[in-house]
This record gives structure tokens, C-alpha cells and sequence, in this order.
């Protein structure tokens, strides 16, 4: 797996277009969908042509519940794509903002950057751990975002001189961190949002009526998953090794990978007593630093959104984001390209009655969250493989 020719096979060509074509397609979709859509907008009372009763009370502004009216009571207009896009201002104002938006990717990412400086206790350096960040992320970009990059990460780190339990340890603890991170925010935030619905009303009465279930379960699942790494990092090494050697590389077609397995086992547990003897400081500022990349990356939809809508609930917006990540996590196209920008605008698409604007605040987040990894990572990639090279060959 951590050979040149291993790795070109991992992030070839073919494989990067992929999730551009199918975003693309999924941008053209959008754009289409908002053309063929009539959009009723609010305005004064009396200055509108229609106004909206809520004929089967489902709370749902449905387009045929507008009903022509020229009297004072009339407060909404149509409003076509083009004129939504007309309506959009690009000022100093979003300028300032998109810029922040900006920064937070950044500081997302040196929150990724230092946390592996951390865990690696300073074995790798800040511009290795920069290139390790990068193709990690280049990854999980052109990787079905159910699986994610890890798989690739752990390789990716043993050709930076850490063997390969340690690294498979350290990319355990990412994934046991990150959990944390979110199960422990989401009691928070949804404290701090109080009564507001979570979820759009566009989502229909039954997921709405269903809603604490349905995202119970997937919280439920997360806390499980924290469970299971914490016990298979720090507690129970010795049965993660034995799954590995007695389960799944039982499988015919990996069987000739079994002799590995069992080494790489054998230095988990190795790694596993090195983490279990680790003070409290080296976790807590691991977990401050994925704390920081985690909230920079939500950040980054409410300085995107703050840059056209200055009086949005942040908080809701927040809160909506912790929905929408469990939610890329189902689907299996890279990186969830196309799905994600259609599960964006469902899950954040009433903050605005504009289709121009939800569709160009959808094309900013992801052009600032994931479309820079495809192409940072490609740079980056020819001078690490070279890099990690000389350094295998001076060992």
C-alpha cells in the first residue's frame, strides 16, 4: 500500500475527476431545479400581488396555497431565479465576510496540522505534517464519504517514519477524537438553540414529528463508536489484533495480507500501552486543537451565510450542521459530491425565500470545503512521494 505505485493508484487521475464531474452535474441540476421554481417572496403589506393560507395546516408554504389578492393583506411577489440573483449585494460587507469564511478553512485546517504535531509528539515536522494533512483530506475527497480517508491515512503516516501500529493507533485516536468533539457539542448547542426548530419545515410533518428519534439514533450510533475506539485504543488493543487476524483477513482474497495484519496488530498494542501512559496534557491540547478545526469548519456556512444575511441565529445554523454532517456521512459517492449540495439546500434552504442566493451560498461552501483539497493535495502530492522516498532510502 505505501509504495509510489500503490499510492498513484490511490489518487489517479481518473479517480479526482470523478467527484468534480459529479459535483459539476449536481451544480447544474441546482441551477436547473431553481429555474423551473416559482419563488414567493415577503414584502409589505399591500405592496405584494398574492397572499398565503395554510389550507391544510401543515405549516408548509406550498405554491399552490398562494392565492392572487390585490388588497392591503397581499404581502408576497413572485420572483424569478434571475431576479434572485439580481437582488444578491456584493459589497465591502460580504467581501469582509467571504474573507473570514476564508480564514476559517485555514484555521481549520492548522487545527488538523497541530493536532497530529501533538499525537506524533513533534516526530513529524510542521511541513510534513502539513503535507500528511493535505493528502489526507485529498483522500477523503475522492473517497466514498462513508469510508473517508482514514484507511489512507494511517499509510500515508508510516511513510513519514512512524510504524505502522503507531500510525494506525494515532489515526484511531483522530476518529476517537473527533467523536468526542461532536457528541459532546451537540447537547450544547441544542441547549443553547432552546425551543427553535432544528429542522426545516420544508422536511414534512412526519420527520419533524420524528425528528428527536430519528437523530437520537444517529447520536446513539457515534456514542457506540466512541465507545468502541476508546476500548480499542486504550483498553482492549489485543481484540481489535484479533478481529483483524481471525475475522477479516480470514477472507480468501486477504488472506496474503494476514501475515501483516498480525504485525501491524502486534504494534498496536505496542502503541496502545506507549498512549495509555500518555499525560492528560498530551490529550487535552489534541483535543483542543480538533476542537478549533472542528468549530473553524461549521464556521465557515455562518461567516458564508453572515456575508449576505447579517441576521441569521448563528446558533441554528450551527445546530443544522451537526445534522447535515451525520447526514454526508450515508452517502457513497466521493467525498459526497452532488449529494451534499442537494442535502445543503434541504436542510438550510429556508434561512432564504431566495433561490438565487441558498444556491450561491451552497456553491461558496463547497468551493471553500472541499473543492481546494482536490487541488492543494494534487500539488502537494509529486514532492511528498519524492520526500518519503529519500527518506525510506537513507533509513
Amino acid at each position: 500500500m505505501s509504495s509510489e505505485n500503490d499510492i498513484k493508484k490511490i489518487f489517479n487521475y481518473k479517480k479526482l475527476l470523478i467527484p468534480v464531474l459529479i459535483g459539476l452535474l449536481a451544480s447544474v441540476a441546482l441551477i436547473v431545479y431553481q429555474l423551473n421554481k416559482t419563488t414567493f417572496v415577503e414584502v409589505s403589506a399591500g405592496k405584494g400581488a398574492f397572499v398565503w393560507e395554510d389550507k391544510n395546516h401543515d405549516q408548509l408554504k406550498q405554491e399552490e396555497e398562494y392565492i392572487a389578492n390585490t388588497t392591503d393583506s397581499a404581502n408576497y411577489n413572485t420572483q424569478t431565479f434571475t431576479e434572485s440573483l439580481e437582488c444578491i449585494e456584493w459589497n465591502y460587507h460580504s467581501a469582509m465576510w467571504l474573507g473570514i469564511a476564508l480564514l476559517a478553512v485555514v484555521i481549520r485546517d492548522f487545527g488538523y496540522i497541530w493536532r497530529l504535531r501533538i499525537l506524533s509528539e513533534k516526530k513529524i515536522s510542521w511541513r510534513a505534517c502539513f503535507d500528511v494533512i493535505m493528502i489526507w483530506e485529498l483522500a477523503s475527497s475522492i473517497a466514498p464519504s462513508a469510508a473517508g480517508g482514514s484507511k489512507v491515512a494511517m499509510f500515508i503516516i508510516n511513510r513519514e517514519g512512524i510504524n505502522l501500529g503507531k500510525s494506525t493507533a494515532l489515526v484511531m485516536v483522530t476518529a476517537f477524537l473527533d467523536e468526542l468533539f461532536y457528541i459532546l457539542i451537540v447537547p450544547i448547542m441544542f441547549v443553547a438553540l432552546g425551543t427553535t426548530e432544528i429542522l426545516p419545515a420544508s422536511f414534512g410533518a412526519i420527520l419533524k414529528t420524528n425528528q428527536f428519534l430519528l437523530f437520537s439514533a444517529a447520536y446513539v450510533a457515534l456514542v457506540l463508536l466512541t465507545i468502541v475506539l476508546y476500548f480499542g485504543i486504550f483498553k482492549k488493543p489485543h481484540v481489535l489484533k484479533s478481529m483483524l487476524s481471525k475475522v477479516v483477513f480470514r477472507f480468501k482474497f486477504l488472506k496474503r495480507f494476514r501475515r501483516a495484519a498480525i504485525r501491524t496488530g502486534n504494534e498496536m498494542i505496542v502503541a496502545s500501552q506507549e498512549l495509555k501512559e500518555k499525560p492528560f496534557s498530551y490529550y487535552f491540547q489534541a483535543f483542543a486543537a480538533s476542537t478549533l478545526s472542528w468549530t473553524a469548519r461549521f464556521m465557515v456556512v455562518n461567516f458564508i451565510m453572515m456575508a449576505f444575511l447579517p441576521n441569521i441565529d448563528n446558533v441554528l445554523i450551527f445546530c443544522r450542521q451537526l445534522i447535515l454532517w451525520v447526514l454526508m456521512l450515508v452517502p457513497v459517492t466521493p467525498g459526497a459530491s452532488g449529494i451534499s449540495e442537494f442535502l445543503f439546500t434541504g436542510i438550510m434552504g429556508d434561512i432564504t425565500q431566495s433561490g438565487g442566493l441558498i444556491l450561491i451560498i451552497t456553491l461558496l461552501w463547497r468551493f471553500l470545503s472541499y473543492y481546494p483539497y482536490l487541488f492543494v493535495g494534487l500539488i502537494v502530492l509529486p514532492g511528498w512521494i519524492k520526500r518519503t522516498s529519500q527518506k525510506k532510502e537513507t533509513k
